[in-house]
């Protein structure tokens, strides 16, 4: 009975391992390709207001890999972050501002549908490049008023984007801990100022 029982968590953890590398086969595809960000600035002409603006293009065929060939549900995320740079400490945040989209595709319409924030219905469309176009082409990001910014100081905000599997369940991340489940590499990019 004790043979019987390491035989079938051996088994079990055999097949957990070839899943994640069938897994890794589409993710890895991607790699080389990166985000596309466009005019990344601040816009202060709105209620006083420090807002990020900027456009996205993301490449198109890894996603359109993942989502129709294994109907997976990839999540992307956008965070900007105001930081304030100082000399002898480490950068103090201000702020910070987070948008979540998902992504996944329809089999039987074959159409790709994104929900998210900022966005008043779910868009679905049957080419994926527009639809992208049209969601992320333009995005604005509040964070916080202009007064709470202190004159003469220097100021970073950071904007982080990240694409990864939304459909991979808790236990397996886990498992493999170690384990990157990003569908595009994650990318930051950098704007300072002075106030």
């Amino acid at each position: 009975m004790g043979v019987q029982t390491i035989r079938t968590t051996v088994q079990c953890w055999l097949f957990v391992a070839i899943l994640t590398a069938c897994v890794a086969g589409g993710v890895t595809a991607a790699f080389g390709q990166q985000w596309q960000l466009d005019n990344l600035v601040l816009d202060s002409s709105q209620g006083g207001h420090v807002r990020v603006r900027f456009g996205v293009q993301c490449p198109v065929e890894p996603l359109k890999q993942l989502l129709t060939d294994e109907g997976a549900t990839v999540r992307v995320g956008f965070e900007a972050a105001l930081r304030r740079e100082r000399l002898l400490l480490w950068e103090k945040q201000e702020a910070v501002a987070r948008r979540l989209y998902y992504l996944k595709s329809r089999a039987l319409s074959q159409e790709y549908e994104l929900k998210g924030e900022g966005l008043n219905k779910p868009l679905v469309g049957t080419e994926l490049a527009p639809l992208l176009d049209k969601a992320w082409s333009t995005l604005e990001m509040d964070l916080g008023a202009w007064h709470q910014l202190q004159p003469g100081s220097e100021y970073v905000v950071d904007l982080r984007i990240e694409c990864d599997r939304a459909d991979v369940p808790v236990w397996l991340r886990r498992a493999l801990f170690f384990w990157s489940w990003d569908v595009l590499p994650p990318r930051t990019y950098r704007l300072r100022f002075r106030y």
